[in-house]
């Protein structure tokens, strides 16, 4: 704001209150036309409404994160491949062994991780609960899908890419 009276340019904002928060949620739920538990969604739903009382079209930003590789998720690749670049059968061992390990210790997760594809360990940012997880969670479940069923015919489509590419490609469809 400080810097918009500088430089002489219109500048609106918006205070959203407590109430203002949890009276449109069910609105933004709506328009998302999904379940989406990123708080943002609210915040973006305010600036655009305030947008729309100025402005006849606006450019959000949104999907820059996805399409230009800003989640320090897609660097994963690169810091597993002294994993990755180990043969299958061997990775698979590792990370067998490593799940056995009735306890946390250092490295651990990443030998997990590590010991799978791409297609296996990342399904998106959505990723919250494994197929077991939700099994133990819900009281019936509600279909006999798995998160990598659903992205299978995506990350088929960008066979052959690396797997950076790849995980942009399921963040964005």
């Amino acid at each position: 704001k400080s810097l918009s009276e500088k430089i002489e340019i219109d500048n609106y904002s918006k205070l959203i209150s407590t109430d203002e928060y949890w009276d449109i949620l069910p609105t933004v739920q709506y328009h998302m036309d999904e379940p989406l538990a990123d708080p943002s969604a609210v915040a973006l739903y305010f600036v655009s409404r305030t947008a729309a009382e100025h402005v006849k079209v606006s450019l959000s930003g949104e999907g820059a994160d996805e399409f230009f590789g800003g989640y320090n998720i897609y660097r994963e690749p690169f810091s597993l491949r002294p994993i990755t670049r180990l043969p299958r059968p061997i990775r698979k061992f590792l990370g067998a062994a490593a799940s056995a390990i009735p306890f946390k210790i250092k490295g651990k997760n990443y030998l997990i991780r590590g010991s799978k594809d791409v297609e296996e360990r990342f399904i998106g940012n959505a990723n919250m609960f494994s197929v077991a997880e939700r099994n133990k969670i819900l009281k019936k479940v509600s279909g006999k899908y798995t998160p990598q069923s659903i992205t299978k015919p995506l990350y088929d489509k960008v066979k052959g890419k690396d797997d950076v590419t790849r995980m942009q490609y399921i963040d964005l469809n």
